[in-house]
């Protein structure tokens, strides 16, 4: 099983506040431009 830190979806559980910028806090958009530019391949 994952550790909680290893997790994409940080707030699964729904503990957190769902706003963008308590996700920005998070980390949850960290890197998705780098995860875009590799493309569908």
């Amino acid at each position: 099983m994952l550790a909680d830190q290893d997790r994409i979806f940080t707030n699964l559980y729904g503990t957190e506040p769902f706003s963008l910028e308590a996700a920005r806090r998070r980390g949850d958009w960290d890197n998705t431009k780098d995860i875009l530019a590799k493309g569908r391949d």
